[in-house]
């Protein structure tokens, strides 16, 4: 942690809050807003006045009408600033601009690839993007800037950081790694959702990474499943191959007929279609945490149990 950022906060409020951490918050106060341009202008080549100015136009090109900024005084970041002050308490805004600042660092990086810098212009921006989550982590903000498959970098919302590292982070490398390309887009694309607080299709993307998941690893260990196989008969399917065992079978169909339960709310709303339609309500957040929360478990311990019992397969051919 830079110690320049501590010296926003008093003593005192410091060290109560290594006592007790403040709670998650959705929103910025005005340190911690000045925190967050202060850490993405050092990521801008040292707050250079070209490369701030560059960065305003960049986003004033993704705003328009919105984007209020004035780049010939732009010299010390002081309208990025207001525009990060303008939107603190909108969520929705505060993804976008994370999202944008990533997709700008990627591209400046691929700019320099042109001058055989390719390594150090990757570093560079893959630190830039870092001390960004650094000053997330730092406000207990409820999102960070994680690699995307298809986007290079994402928004993901963070409820429960122990959840991140010891399920969903696992979960999405596990899938990187066993190239799981189907589940893993849509457990990515659930993830985006659930940052947008598109709750619906968080939950519909999250059921959908789980039957994937659970397809792939039928299909690897050559067991069959009907075409349009409904979740409780992949689920049975999975547990006859013995990858998942017969006594987590009821707790995996409860989950499943939970996301069900709530697509089909949504499917029978009027207009009912991608997104919300007139007169619809869209699950609530708590409902799309625990989508989000328990596929990523689920997914993780399928493919861990899948490979086990892939690799036993393997040792009992190779045995004479």
């Amino acid at each position: 942690m830079d110690p320049r950022w501590r010296l926003h906060k008093p003593r005192i409020q410091r060290d109560a809050e290594k006592l007790s951490p403040p709670p998650i918050s959705e929103t910025l106060d005005t340190n911690s807003a000045v925190r967050l341009t202060s850490a993405i202008c050092r990521g801008l080549d040292g707050a250079t006045h070209c490369t701030v100015k560059r960065f305003c136009s960049f986003l004033g090109m993704h705003l328009g009408q919105e984007g209020h900024f004035n780049i010939a005084s732009n010299c010390h970041g002081t309208a990025l600033q207001s525009y990060v002050f303008d939107i603190s308490k909108d969520s929705i805004k505060i993804v976008r601009l994370l999202t944008w600042y990533a997709q700008y660092q990627l591209s400046e990086a691929a700019i320099r690839l042109e001058d055989d810098l390719e390594l150090h212009a990757h570093n560079w921006a893959n630190a830039c993007i870092e001390a960004v989550n650094e000053v997330l982590r730092y406000d207990a903000m409820a999102y960070r800037l994680v690699e995307d498959s298809e986007d290079g970098y994402a928004v993901h919302k963070i409820t429960s950081e122990a959840m991140v590292e010891t399920a969903i982070q696992p979960a999405l490398q596990l899938m990187r790694d066993r190239k799981m390309k189907e589940p893993l887009e849509e457990y990515e694309a659930a993830l985006k959702h659930y940052a947008r607080n598109e709750t619906d299709d968080a939950v519909r993307q999250s059921s959908h990474a789980f039957e994937s998941a659970m397809k792939f690893v039928l299909k690897d260990v050559k067991k069959s499943a009907p075409a349009h196989a409904k979740p409780s008969e992949l689920i049975k399917a999975v547990s006859d191959a013995g990858i998942l065992p017969s006594s987590m079978q009821n707790n995996w169909n409860n989950f499943a007929e939970v996301l069900q339960g709530v697509i089909t709310l949504r499917n029978k709303a009027p207009g009912a279609g991608h997104g919300p339609g007139p007169g619809e309500v869209p699950p609530d957040i708590e409902t799309a945490e625990y989508a989000i929360n328990t596929a990523g478990s689920n997914i993780l311990y399928l493919a861990r149990r899948w490979l086990a019992v892939r690799n036993k397969i393997r040792r009992r051919t190779k045995t004479p």
